[in-house]
């Protein structure tokens, strides 16, 4: 009933003038966890008459079913990755920031600097460019739990802040200057260029899913770069679930823009990654000083191409810079992924706070699952 409730409140002004339409799945078990990476194949789509910007459901259930089960599926996880701040312990990371040499206090003060500003700009674009455009009920469910577990984000980042930085001036300077820091201006940009209100619903989502997979990447590997100096636990743990959030986002982009009937051409795809990796290189140039042993301007820049290939891929188009993992990104493997893959797909089940969505319940329809 709740689920209907909330459906039915984003749609009741729908125009009912589309036709019903039948759907071909082909049934695959779904994971509880979240899915491993996979690629979109034209097998893996959905081929319907309409896609889930032109559904004209009130209630997620049609003739009893679920039509968009991978969807549903990416909702499912969502809910039972679902935690909150009281769930970190920030209780080390102020000595440990105090102790913490120059460059290193640099580069965390940068990172929380943008993240201060990076879920606010997430949770204005779903409410603005995604949560009203699309019209199927499993997307939507989905976006009000993303919203959700951004303003969760938010909060754990303002906090942070407050913990590590006791000083009132230097707390508004990091949580509200936007100018302070080039690149933070340059990915708020990048944001406003990409998912104005001028540009089709297609081109923002795929922006939106380098927003997610991309430009926090440099970010988390920082951070989890600190994690080799066994300091900042609480820093650390928060970005280990946050970084799986996040993932999963992208994830669920990159499955929405394969459902679309009006897809994103490759020159589109190829023109906002290359503004999403020359983004990310200036917050790398300008976070990143030198003497940071095991951490470089030139591996990290070497990992975002590397990662926006990836990305590429999922997106079923050609790569465009057709590079190797940084080997001397060994830290790494400290964080237990494989090296193949980018470091917060990842799976931190510890933290779960309900119980995962049984693969008998839902099936779907991905290759790679």
């Amino acid at each position: 009933m709740v689920t209907h409730l909330f459906i039915f409140l984003y749609q009741f002004n729908v125009t009912q003038s589309q036709k019903s339409r039948r759907k071909l799945i082909k049934r695959n078990p779904i994971t509880h966890l979240i899915p491993p990476p996979f690629t979109i194949t034209r097998s893996s789509v959905i081929k319907m008459a309409d896609d889930p910007l032109n559904d004209n459901r009130i209630c997620l259930l049609d003739g009893g079913k679920i039509r968009y089960k991978i969807l549903y599926g990416f909702y499912k996880k969502h809910i039972s990755m679902i935690w909150t701040l009281d769930e970190i312990d920030l209780s080390q990371d102020a000595a440990h920031f105090k102790l913490a040499t120059p460059k290193q206090q640099k580069l965390i003060k940068h990172i929380l600097s943008f993240f201060s500003i990076a879920d606010a700009i997430v949770m204005q674009n779903i409410s603005e460019n995604f949560i009203d455009a699309v019209k199927a009920p499993e997307a939507i469910l989905f976006y009000s739990i993303q919203n959700f577990m951004e303003g969760v984000h938010a909060d754990t980042y303002a906090n942070t802040v407050a913990a590590l930085i006791r000083d009132p001036k230097e707390q508004r300077e990091l949580l509200q200057n936007v100018p302070k820091y080039k690149s933070v201006k340059a990915k708020k940009s990048f944001a406003e260029r990409w998912m104005n209100s001028d540009r089709p619903f297609n081109e923002k989502l795929v922006a939106f899913a380098m927003v997610e997979g991309l430009l926090f990447s440099a970010s988390f590997a920082s951070i989890y770069w600190l994690k080799t100096l066994n300091k900042f636990p609480g820093l650390v743990q928060s970005n280990e679930l946050i970084s799986r959030d996040e993932n999963l986002h992208c994830k669920f982009a990159i499955h929405l823009h394969s459902l679309l009937n009006e897809k994103c051409s490759e020159t589109i795809i190829h023109q906002i990654v290359r503004d999403a990796v020359e983004t990310e290189k200036v917050f790398v140039d300008e976070s990143i000083s030198d003497g940071l042993d095991g951490l470089t301007r030139r591996d990290m820049k070497q990992y975002v191409e590397f990662l926006a290939d990836k990305l590429l891929k999922d997106f079923a188009v050609r790569p465009l810079f057709n590079v190797k993992f940084p080997e001397n990104l060994g830290f790494m493997n400290l964080i237990s992924v494989d090296n193949k893959n980018n470091f917060f797909e990842g799976r931190t089940t510890e933290y779960l706070t309900h119980k995962p969505v049984s693969a008998d319940e839902w099936t779907c329809e991905m290759d790679d699952f």
